[in-house]
């Protein structure tokens, strides 16, 4: 491996995790109680795509059909997000019922932060696995440039992506543990589904082949779009349901 390919996957990871570091240090990390939270959360998300690849490899029509895996991998993970909810709230009642609230700091209570832990661990082991080859193949001499995408190698543009995906993830969860889960609210629900399925078929242009508009050109936009009306719904949901857990 040469230098050139040394300093573009440090590039590659300094685009692609500094928001996953920024929230880490300054809302996790203080946090013993989040920091263990994230990884169950990063492992139920594995748990989550290993069903989703389970169901490919049983059922032949979806072998042949990708916006259908991906519908079905995005309703899996959400049921996931859900899940981890559930367990958690479960577990700290029990705590409670047991004469255990002691035991229990009080940074743990906090739903934003919580949550903000919960959607890290999501986001960065699904980036991981998801766009961790491009970067290691950003080590080898050269880099790859789309026709779609002049101005971002290959590498770059994947790079994006993750720290879109890792951010979407937190304000996801943030949507969900704020206002959907605890007020059980169906609408809540739904726009959560719909912006990650809209947010994961927006990589598909990618595989367009012979598209006059694809890679960056159309799909960082469309990313970014995705982000700023999950942003705003994370902001709306937690000016109207942000309360303690417990």
């Amino acid at each position: 491996y040469d230098r050139m390919g040394a300093l573009e996957l440090v590039s590659c990871l300094a685009l692609a995790f500094s928001p996953a570091v920024v929230i880490f240090l300054v809302v996790i990390a203080p946090s013993a109680e989040r920091i263990i939270l994230m990884v169950v959360s990063a492992f139920m998300w594995i748990v989550s795509i290993t069903c989703t690849s389970a169901l490919w490899a049983v059922l032949l029509p979806l072998r042949d059909s990708l916006p259908l895996v991906l519908a079905y991998a995005v309703l899996v993970q959400e049921l996931f997000r859900w899940l981890v909810y559930l367990a958690f709230v479960r577990l700290l009642r029990a705590l409670v019922a047991a004469g255990l609230q002691d035991a229990l700091g009080s940074s743990i209570l906090q739903t934003g932060p919580t949550a903000v832990a919960s959607g890290l661990g999501f986001g960065i082991v699904q980036v991981l696995l998801t766009y961790g080859d491009a970067f290691w193949r950003a080590l080898e001499p050269g880099t790859v440039y789309l026709d779609g995408c002049p101005l971002l190698s290959y590498f770059n543009m994947n790079a994006a992506y993750a720290a879109i995906f890792i951010t979407l993830n937190v304000l996801l969860t943030l949507v969900g543990w704020t206002l959907a889960y605890p007020r059980r609210s169906v609408k809540y629900a739904v726009a959560m589904v719909s912006l990650h399925l809209l947010a994961s078929a927006a990589t598909l242009l990618n595989s367009v082949e012979n598209a006059v508009l694809s890679g960056c050109a159309v799909v960082l936009p469309l990313l970014i779009v995705v982000l700023c009306l999950t942003a705003l719904l994370a902001v709306h949901c937690g000016r109207a349901g942000f309360m303690d857990i417990m």
